[in-house]
């Protein structure tokens, strides 16, 4: 099993990112080292957004420069959700839900609002969410190791420059 990295916005991210070409039906893009797909025709997870897919290889800090990017452009919405592949996913309803205000982001560094949101350790955690779900055993991002945790709804923000 490997993890997903799925981020939503509510317009297609086109002119941010470098069109690749379409394989098996899904648009391919690249942004700095990771490719992105489309899978809104594919895996509508949310329904009104653009669904995009990134394969798991630590992709957490360019997504926060992308949704940068896009919010420069205009963008007025930039969801990120983390899974496990062959883990039922439950409903983005279930899941909690995050606000990371991303103007404070230096590069290569995470957000103060979100470092301030995790605990100091690492810890074990059981992601099973809803009646019925499996048993998922994982440990828990900290301040000192941070990453978007798995089935949290994280909605990154831009509250504007601090002067």
């Amino acid at each position: 099993m490997t993890g997903m990295t799925m981020f939503f916005t509510d317009q297609p991210i086109d002119g941010i990112v470098a069109f690749e070409g379409i394989s098996g039906g899904i648009r391919r893009y690249r942004y700095k080292d990771i490719t992105i797909s489309d899978l809104t025709p594919i895996e509508c997870v949310l329904p009104r957004l653009v669904n995009y897919g990134v394969r798991y290889i630590d992709p957490d800090l360019p997504l926060i420069k992308l949704a940068k990017e896009y919010f420069k452009k205009g963008g007025k919405e930039f969801i990120v959700i983390n899974i496990w592949m062959g883990y039922p996913t439950p409903s983005h309803e279930l899941m909690p839900e995050v606000v990371i205000d991303i103007k404070d982001t230096v590069s290569q560094g995470w957000p103060r609002t979100f470092i301030e949101t995790l605990p100091d350790e690492i810890m074990d955690k059981n992601y099973a969410r809803g009646e019925g779900a499996e048993e998922f055993l994982a440990r828990s991002p900290s301040k000192y190791d941070p990453w978007f945790e798995y089935f949290t709804k994280y909605r990154l923000i831009d509250s504007g420059s601090v002067l």
